[in-house]
């Protein structure tokens, strides 16, 4: 009996230490997003908290990360969003900032836009559309939401 408890504390343990948690990444003011979208792994939150304009082109390549600002009716981004070989698993998260750009997703994973607008040709969309398959969210134009 000691045995498997033993074995099981064991267990316990090395899963706990291989547990990986999820890391926040926090942009300020004159830092660069996609150095952070960069140094982050796949599960990580980047945080903007600058409440103005970031003015650049994003690009996300295969991971799973969740985009937001603590000022969502402050931030934007200026610059256009690439999404691409998202896993089946993978999901990207915009949240709480307007893009002035387009976006272009691909793989199989989920983009999910929450409390997020996008500003395009002077004109702004807000979102709170559900979340959809990346195959199927690459926006060259404005649409409506729903």
């Amino acid at each position: 009996m000691k045995i498997i408890k033993s074995i099981h504390l064991i267990l316990c343990f090395l899963f706990a230490c291989s547990a990986a948690h999820a890391a926040n990444h926090v942009v300020v003011a004159n830092q660069s997003i996609q150095s952070a979208i960069d140094g982050a792994a796949s599960g990580d939150v980047i945080i903007l908290t600058y409440p103005g304009e970031y003015t650049e082109h994003l690009a996300i390549a295969g991971k799973s990360l969740r985009l937001t600002s603590t000022n969502p009716d402050q931030t934007s981004v200026l610059g256009n969003l690439v999404i691409s070989n998202l896993p089946a698993n993978g999901k990207v998260t915009l949240d709480a900032f307007t893009l002035s750009g387009n976006i272009n997703a691909t793989g199989a994973g989920i983009v999910s836009l929450r409390n997020f607008t996008v500003a395009i040709g002077g004109a702004s969309y807000p979102t709170s559309r559900p979340t959809a398959p990346a195959a199927s969210t690459s926006r060259a134009a404005p649409w409506k939401a729903p």
